[in-house]
C-alpha cells in the first residue's frame, strides 16, 4: 500500500501525542477488548522448513486495533511486544499494555544487536523530553529493561531554544557501527524540520551532537517517522532512508514478467505490466483506479520472493502540492492491489501485513502473517510501520 489511511483519534489523545506524551483513553470498555486478544499465534513448523529459521531471532512491534462501529473510527489502547521465532514456532516474550496505550516504542525502535532492542518512548508527563529503553533478551526468559526518562538538561536545551519551542518526538537512528542515536527537531519552518539535535543512547557514552551521525543505516528502524511521505515532516531523518534497504534482489521466477511503463508526455502517472501463467494485470488500469491525488511514476522492479512470486515496484510519487517523494509498493504476481505491508525476515522467510475484520465488523486490526516460502507458520499483531526485526 502506498499510503496508509490516516489514524483518527480523539482530540485529547491527539494533543498528547503532538506534545510527545501519552494521555489516558476515554473508553474503558475498549481496553478489555484489546487485552483479551492474543498477540502471537503459531502453527507447527514442518521439519523440512525449520532449518530456514536457524537458531531463531526476535521481532518487536506494536499492535493496532481500530474501532469502526458504532461511532467514528478511533484507535484504542495498544500493546508493545517482543516475540521470538525459532524452530519451535512463534512465542510471545513480552507484552506491555497500559491505560492510554503502551508508551514503550511509541516513537520507534531498532535492534542494535541480535539480542538488544532500543526503543524511543513517549514520555508520561508534559515535562518529559521523551524517553528511551534498552531491552536485553536471552532465549525465552523475561527480558531485562533499563528505562530512562529524558529532560531538558539531557538535550542541553538553551533558554532561547526553550522559548522557541522544540519537538518532543525523538526518532531513533542507527549507524553501521551499532550506535543508536535519538534525533529531535529543534527548529521548524512551515511544519518542516530545519535543525536537529542528536543524543547517543547506545554504543558509546551518552553525548549530544548537532550533526547527523556518520554512516546511518537504512531499513533497520521501525517508525512511522522514518518513511518519506506527505505526513512526515522530518526530512532530516527520512531524506536518506532507502526504502528497499535490506530487501532481497532475486531473479524473476520462471514464466512471470513485470515491466515498467514510463509516463508518456501529458500523463499524470506511469504503471507496470505483470504477466503470469495464472493471469495478467496492468497497473494502473486507469487514472480513476489509482488515487488521483497521488500519481506514481514507477522506475524499478525488484523480486523479493520466488515462492510465492512477490515483487516491489519503486519510483516517485507526487502529493497534491506537487511534492515529490520516493515510494514503494509490494505485489503478489499478478495481483491487482498492493499489499498493506511487507517484510523480509530471513532468506525464504517473509511477512505480509493484512487488515483483519472482527465479528460484526465493529473492530479491525493489523497483523503480520509470517511464511516460509508458501507455508504460513503464524501471525503477529502489528502496525504496518512498526515491526523491528533483529539482525542475524
Amino acid at each position: 500500500m502506498l499510503h496508509l489511511p490516516p489514524r483518527v483519534l480523539p482530540a485529547v489523545i491527539v494533543a498528547g501525542l503532538v506534545a510527545g506524551f501519552v494521555v489516558a483513553p476515554v473508553h474503558a470498555d475498549d481496553r478489555e477488548v484489546t487485552r483479551s486478544e492474543s498477540i502471537v499465534s503459531s502453527t507447527r513448523i514442518p521439519r523440512e522448513l525449520a532449518a530456514v529459521i536457524g537458531a531463531g531471532f526476535y521481532v518487536a512491534g506494536r499492535s493496532v486495533h481500530v474501532r469502526v462501529k458504532p461511532d467514528a473510527a478511533y484507535e484504542v489502547d495498544e500493546a508493545f511486544y517482543i516475540a521470538r521465532i525459532d524452530r519451535g514456532g512463534l512465542r510471545e516474550i513480552l507484552r506491555e499494555q497500559e491505560a492510554g496505550g503502551a508508551h514503550r516504542g511509541g516513537i520507534g525502535m531498532v535492534w542494535a544487536t541480535p539480542t538488544t532492542l532500543v526503543t524511543s518512548d513517549f514520555g508520561t508527563s508534559p515535562q518529559d523530553r521523551g524517553a528511551f529503553s534498552i531491552i536485553t533478551t536471552a532465549g525465552t526468559a523475561a527480558p531485562k529493561i533499563a528505562a530512562v526518562t529524558l529532560h531538558d538538561a539531557d538535550w542541553k536545551l538553551s533558554k532561547a531554544e526553550l522559548l522557541a519551542g522544540v519537538d518532543n518526538i525523538a526518532v531513533p537512528v542507527i549507524t553501521r557501527s551499532g550506535e543508536v542515536w535519538l534525533a529531535m527537531c529543534m527548529k521548524k519552518r512551515q511544519d518542516k524540520c530545519e535543525r536537529t539535535r542528536y543524543l547517543r543512547v547506545f554504543g558509546g557514552a551518552r553525548s549530544i551532537s548537532d550533526r547527523k551521525p556518520a554512516d546511518v543505516m537504512s531499513g533497520r528502524v521501525a517508525s512511522e517517522f522514518v518513511r518519506p511521505s506527505p505526513d512526515n515532516a522530518r526530512p532530516d531523518v527520512s531524506a536518506s532512508e532507502e526504502l528497499l534497504a535490506g530487501l532481497p534482489s532475486l531473479r524473476p521466477p520462471p514464466g512471470i514478467s513485470v515491466s515498467v511503463r514510463k509516463a508518456s508526455p501529458g500523463e499524470r502517472a506511469g504503471g507496470f505490466e505483470c504477466t503470469s501463467p495464472t493471469g495478467n494485470h496492468t497497473s494502473p488500469e486507469d487514472d480513476i483506479a489509482r488515487d488521483p491525488m497521488f500519481p506514481t511514476r514507477p522506475e524499478h522492479v525488484r523480486w523479493l520472493v520466488v515462492k510465492p512470486p512477490i515483487f516491489a515496484v519503486s519510483g516517485k510519487a507526487s502529493d497534491p502540492n506537487n511534492n515529490v517523494m520516493d515510494y514503494v509498493e509490494y505485489f503478489r504476481a499478478c495481483a491487482n492491489k498492493p499489499m498493506d505491508g511487507f517484510r523480509s525476515l530471513r532468506p525464504r522467510m517473509w511477512a505480509e501485513n493484512v487488515t483483519v475484520d472482527h465479528a460484526g465488523k465493529r473492530w479491525i486490526h493489523h497483523e503480520w502473517r509470517i511464511s516460509i516460502d508458501e507455508v504460513a507458520i503464524g501471525s503477529i499483531a502489528g502496525d504496518p510501520t512498526q515491526l523491528a526485526v533483529a539482525p542475524p
